[in-house]
């Protein structure tokens, strides 16, 4: 088991989760927007993840993995946290405005977060002497269970306290992937 690898993994794709599990009900509910315009922000994360995915080789002729890892995680992070700060001081009141502020942050979040999971992957392919679908399997196995933690823990917390506080837990995990940036410089 590599541990750095497997909680690198864990940190950088429970933004991942918890916008696909959250986000949705998080502009409904707490935001108060109509059906239909609430799933917007999810929307944007996802397109935006698609496009970082589909264009981290034009960075990387430019600038070495370890820096793109270290400042999307950051970027994706700190989005995420200003938006959700940002309409909680907003309050309901201004709808459109929240919408506005959440899209922004959704889709900063979702470019930044784009490729740092796949990234992983390729570190742990890149670290480890066995083939790579013996890595993938040995990485799943472990991240379905550390995924399943997490997800219990962010749930518990949005039941307990609000959904904006247990949104910032994934926001939160990934101002901490700088400090597992040493896997990709063998990478």
């Amino acid at each position: 088991i590599d541990v750095s690898v497997s909680a690198a993994l864990l940190l950088v794709i429970m933004l991942e989760y918890a916008v696909s599990d959250w986000a949705a009900i998080f502009v409904k509910e707490d935001m108060n927007i109509l059906s239909g315009i609430h799933t917007l922000p999810y929307i944007l994360f996802t397109l935006a993840m698609i496009i970082g995915r589909l264009n981290l080789h034009n960075l990387l002729p430019h600038y070495a993995i370890d820096f793109l890892i270290v400042r999307a995680s950051l970027l994706s992070g700190l989005s995420f946290l200003a938006g959700i700060f940002a309409v909680s001081f907003v309050g309901t009141a201004n709808k459109t405005l929240v919408l506005i502020i959440l899209s922004i942050s959704f889709t900063v979040a979702g470019l930044g977060s784009s490729f740092l999971g796949p990234s992983v992957m390729n570190a742990a392919n890149t670290r480890s002497k066995f083939p790579s679908s013996v890595v993938i399997g040995q990485i799943g196995v472990i991240n379905i269970a550390l995924v399943f933690v997490m997800r219990w823990v962010i749930a518990w917390t949005a039941q307990a306290t609000s959904l904006s506080i247990a949104l910032c837990i994934p926001a939160l995990m990934l101002l901490a992937v700088p400090y597992f940036s040493k896997i990709f410089k063998s990478a």
